[in-house]
């Protein structure tokens, strides 16, 4: 019984940071998206900077969470498993246990969720910006002419437009 103690504790310890992570993760996004609403490309990338380094700590704590499990049950899946793991510890350890990992995988849902909105967002200013364009430049050729004066193809993979209000 102290074996399964001492993994349940373990394991709580590990989703509630887990879970800590991912909460700063999701403020991390929201702030994301609004320095890319707001043009603030400066805190973008500071805030780019601090998601990189949740994402990182919230991989590394997934897998002390695996490597925990594994040593406790070896046979065992991490995920698949974790309710028929919990199953095996006391009531209050599995009842605590659950009720972590189902808010872990809810702010891990919701992480998901933001970060499609997010790109969904850049695709539509991409799309919007590719075709106004388009339409503003129908007939540009997208040539340049080299040394000896023939034309060299390029593609315009990019535009930078700097709109001072």
């Amino acid at each position: 019984m102290t074996k399964d103690l001492s993994c349940a504790s373990g394991l709580c310890e590990i989703l509630r940071n887990q879970i800590s992570a991912l909460s700063n993760l999701y403020a991390c996004q929201k702030r994301m998206f609004t320095a890319v609403l707001e043009r603030d490309w400066v805190n973008m990338e500071a805030v780019t900077l601090e998601t990189d380094r949740l994402s990182g700590m919230f991989a590394d704590l997934e897998e002390a969470r695996t490597t925990l499990i594994r040593s406790f049950f070896p046979d065992a899946d991490a995920s698949r498993d974790f309710y028929s793991i919990s199953s095996t510890f006391e009531e209050k350890e599995r009842k605590l246990a659950n009720s972590l990992f189902r808010e872990m995988k809810q702010l891990l849902l919701l992480c998901r969720t933001e970060n499609d909105v997010f790109t969904v967002h850049v695709q539509n200013a991409r799309s919007i910006v590719k075709s106004v364009v388009e339409n503003c430049l129908p007939d540009r050729p997208g040539k340049i002419y080299g040394r000896n004066g023939s034309p060299v193809h390029i593609r315009m993979d990019s535009l930078v437009l700097n709109r001072s209000f």
